[in-house]
Formats: structure tokens, sequence, C-alpha cells
């Protein structure tokens, strides 16, 4: 979990670094599928491309699944659905602001983590964050993934935003619900410990279960 948004940026990194024409790649999809799958896997790219979504996680997956030797028709499946979550994602983000190719990325992700989409809407519309949707959707993520109730998990990155969303912050945050979950407090009453020490500027370190109301 703590190496979670660290993770993040990696993968934002090196997929930014893939091109649907890369000679090498091209060839490796070519020979992972079969001519009708690598046909859909095109126009699956195609699509993406039209409407505006980002189609280098699209050949990550493809790359992804070739390396494991998945079959080319369950390829073209996952990238499909890849393409449907982005397009959910950029959906939900355009009624707000307007939309990066980094924060579809994580909004895709954090749709695929179960994220519920009304969680989505209020972080993207608060006023109040300062920082990309990105980091924010990820971290939840990551939260409710930890047994941190959706509701709670909100109220953890809403007071981390309104403190100034700082990055370094962020990446404390699960470190200190760990901490207090392995000291023996619940992950509901540990997440609203860690949103009250951030609104009044507490040290995150300094929450301990005697003082967590």
């Amino acid at each position: 979990m703590r190496n979670s948004i660290a993770a993040l940026v990696c993968t934002l990194v090196l997929t930014s670094g893939l091109r649907a024409q890369d000679t090498a790649q091209d060839a490796k999809l070519r020979a992972a599928m079969s001519a009708s799958a690598y046909a859909s896997f095109t126009a699956s790219l195609r699509d993406a491309r039209e409407r505006g979504l980002p189609t280098e996680p699209l050949i990550a997956k493809a790359l992804e699944g070739a390396a494991k030797h998945v079959p080319g028709e369950r390829i073209v499946i996952a990238v499909q659905q890849t393409t449907t979550r982005m397009a959910q994602a950029q959906l939900l983000l355009r009624a707000a602001r307007p939309t990066t190719t980094a924060e579809i990325i994580a909004v895709s992700d954090a749709l695929q983590r179960n994220v519920p989409e009304s969680a989505i809407r209020r972080l993207a519309a608060d006023s109040a964050g300062r920082t990309s949707i990105a980091l924010s959707v990820h971290a939840l993520a990551d939260l409710i993934g930890h047994g941190v109730p959706l509701a709670v998990g909100v109220e953890v990155i809403g007071a981390w935003r309104a403190g100034g969303a700082d990055a370094a912050r962020l990446k404390e945050i699960p470190v200190a619900i760990e901490r207090l979950v392995r000291q023996g407090v619940a992950p509901a009453r540990a997440g609203a410990g860690v949103a009250a020490g951030l609104r009044i500027g507490r040290p995150l370190s300094g929450i301990t279960p005697l003082n967590i109301k």
C-alpha cells in the first residue's frame, strides 16, 4: 500500500513511452495474435483515438498479455474492457473539468478496483482540491482495499486536499493507517483518526490509539 503512489507514477511514465506504430511492439503483437484478433485489436486502438482516449494503456495491456502467452482473443477482450473503463472515466471527469491522460488512466484503474462513480464525481468536483484527481482516486482505492470504509476514505482524501494536497504528505497516510491497524485500531477508526489529524495539521506519526476520539 505504501508503495502504491510510486507504482502509479512508474506506470504512467512507462506507458507514456509506448507508441502504436513502434515496429518492435507491433511485431510482438502480430506474432502473439491470430490475424482476426490482431485486426480487432487495431480496431480498438482506432476507436480509442477517435474518442479522445489514450492508447498507451491499451498497447501496454496487449503487450502484457502477449508476454504471458495469453490467447489473442482474450487479449482483445481485456483491451476492450480497458477501453470501456477509460471511456467511463472520461465521462465522469468531463462533467467537472478538462481531462488529462494521467487522470483518465488513474480513474479507469480506480473503477477496476471498485471505487464507486459517486466517490469519483465527488472528488473530481471538489474545487478545494489543488492536485490532480489521479493521486486522489488512486489513494482512495488503496484505502478501500485495506478495509477503510468508502465514506471514511473520502473523508481522509478530502482532509488531505483541504490541507494543501502535498504529495509527500499523501504517502504518509497509508503508513499511519497501517501502523494504527497493527496497534489494534479498526480500519474505520484509524482512517477517521488520520482525517482528524490532517484537519488540525497534526504530524501523522504522532497519531496514536490513545489520541483518536
